[in-house]
C-alpha cells in the first residue's frame, strides 16, 4: 500500500517513520514561528462549528475481553504447565481454522474484541487480541514496535511509504523472549525494536482508526479519535500530521500549517509533515520558505539508499536496466548489507548478460539475510543460475 507524499501518514503496519539520516538544518523555515496557534487551539474543534468542546472523544477500550474470549482461552490453555507449551497452544487456537483462524486484513484497526469476533485483524489489532488473551492466561506479553525500513511506491517518483510494525514480546525463559507476529514468515530480527507500553499501542489505535475514518471523508469523526491520540501521547510528531492532512482537506488552511510545524518540532525529519508543511508554504505564497523545506526533503530522498531502491525498481519496471543497476549501486555504497539490494541487483546483472556478477550479488544475498524464507528464495535463484 502506498500514499502520495503529501497525503496523509497511514497506519500502523503503514506508518511513517523516518529512517536515520543526518538532515542539514531547515534554513530559512522558521518553525518555532510566534504565529503557530497553539496546541489547545488545534485541538479545540471549533473549526466544525459551534463549540468544539461539545464533540465527545472516543472512549473504545482497546483491550477489552469478551466472554467468549475468556471461554476459548479456558477450553484451549491448560491451566498447568509451562508458560511456553501454554504459549504455543494458545497460537495454535488462534491460528489455526477450525478454532478461529484470525486472517490478516492490513487495512482495518480494531479493538482486541472485535478482532476476535470478524476473525480478522491487522498487526496491531491480532497483537491487542493476543495480549489480552495471554495476559488471561497468565502468560506475560507484551507491544513489540518494530522499525521496518522505508520502502517507496512504484507509482511514481513522489510516492513512498515507510512502514512501523507491532507485534508481541513473549518472555519464556531467562534471558529469552519470543515473538508473536500474525505475519511471522517476513519477521526480522535484526530489524530495531522497542517494548512499546499499552498507553501508547492504544494511541496508535486511535490514529489508526482515525486514518481510516479519515479516508471515508468522515472528517470530524476522524478529529475525534486523532485528538484522543494526542490527549493520550502528544510527542507522537505522525499524529499531528495526520490532523493536518485532516484540516487540509476540509480547508482550514492555518490549522494545517499549524498542525504540520508541531509535528515537524517534534519530528525535524518527519518528511511528511515537511512536504505537506511546503505545500502549505506555497498555496500562501511564502515561496522562499517552501523551497527551503523541499530542499530538505529532496536532501533526505537523494541520500536515503531506500529510495536509490525504489528508484531502481521502477525503472527496471520500465526494462530501463542499465539506469536500474546505477541506482541500486548508489544504494549498496551506503547500505552495503542489505541482502534485498544485493537480489535486485543480481537479477539485474543477469539481465543484463553479467553471469558471473549476478552470482557473485546473490551469495551476498543469502550471506546477508538473517530470514530464513529470504535465504531459501536466494539460493534456490543462485542454484538456478549455477
Amino acid at each position: 500500500m502506498q500514499t502520495n507524499i503529501f497525503s496523509q501518514q497511514l497506519k500502523v503496519c503503514l506508518i511513517l517513520f523516518v529512517a536515520s539520516i543526518v538532515l542539514p538544518a531547515c534554513q530559512g523555515v522558521n518553525l518555532d514561528s510566534s504565529n503557530r496557534l497553539s496546541d489547545r487551539v488545534l485541538l479545540a474543534g471549533d473549526v466544525f462549528g459551534g463549540s468544539g468542546a461539545e464533540l465527545l472523544l472516543p472512549e473504545d477500550d482497546f483491550l477489552e475481553l469478551s466472554p467468549e474470549m475468556k471461554r476459548f482461552v479456558d477450553f484451549y490453555v491448560p491451566s498447568r504447565g509451562s508458560n511456553e507449551l501454554r504459549l504455543s497452544r494458545l497460537l495454535m487456537a488462534i491460528s489455526s481454522v477450525g478454532t478461529l483462524g484470525v486472517t490478516y486484513t492490513p487495512d482495518k484497526t480494531f479493538t482486541a474484541r472485535k478482532a476476535f469476533e470478524m476473525r480478522e485483524a491487522n498487526c496491531l489489532s491480532y497483537t491487542a487480541m493476543f495480549v489480552a488473551m495471554a495476559r488471561y492466561a497468565g502468560i506475560p506479553a507484551y507491544f513489540n514496535e518494530v522499525d521496518v525500513p522505508p520502502v517507496w511506491g512504484l507509482q511514481g517518483k513522489a510516492t513512498f511509504v515507510f512502514y512501523r510494525h507491532v507485534n508481541a514480546l513473549v518472555p519464556v525463559a531467562a534471558s529469552v523472549n519470543k515473538i508473536v507476529d500474525i505475519n511471522i514468515e517476513n519477521y526480522r530480527n535484526d530489524y530495531d525494536q522497542k517494548k512499546l507500553s499499552d498507553q501508547s499501542a492504544r494511541a496508535l489505535y486511535y490514529n489508526n482508526v482515525g486514518v481510516e475514518l479519515l479516508e471515508q471523508k468522515l472528517y470530524m469523526q476522524a478529529f475525534t479519535y486523532f485528538k484522543k491520540s494526542i490527549s493520550i501521547d502528544s510527542r507522537q510528531a505522525f499524529v499531528w500530521s495526520n490532523l493536518g492532512v485532516l484540516y487540509r482537506r476540509i480547508g482550514a488552511v492555518s490549522y494545517a500549517e499549524g498542525a504540520f510545524i508541531k509535528a515537524a518540532t517534534l519530528d525535524d525529519a518527519d518528511l511528511v509533515a515537511l512536504s505537506n508543511l511546503a505545500r502549505v508554504k506555497r498555496a500562501k505564497g511564502e515561496v522562499a520558505e517552501a523551497e527551503a523545506l523541499e530542499r530538505r526533503v529532496r536532501y533526505f530522498r537523494d541520500h536515503n539508499p531506500f529510495y536509490q531502491y525504489g528508484l531502481a525498481q521502477m525503472a527496471m519496471a520500465d526494462n530501463e536496466l542499465e539506469l536500474a543497476l546505477d541506482y541500486v549501486n548508489k544504494a549498496l555504497q551506503k547500505r552495503g548489507r542489505d541482502p534485498r539490494f544485493h537480489h535486485l541487483q543480481g537479477v539485474l546483472s543477469y539481465k543484463l548478460g553479467d553471469f558471473e556478477s549476478a552470482k557473485r550479488s546473490l551469495s551476498y544475498s543469502v550471506k546477508f539475510s538473517s530470514n530464513p524464507g529470504e535465504q531459501k528464495m536466494y539460493s534456490n535463484k543462485l542454484t538456478a543460475m549455477q
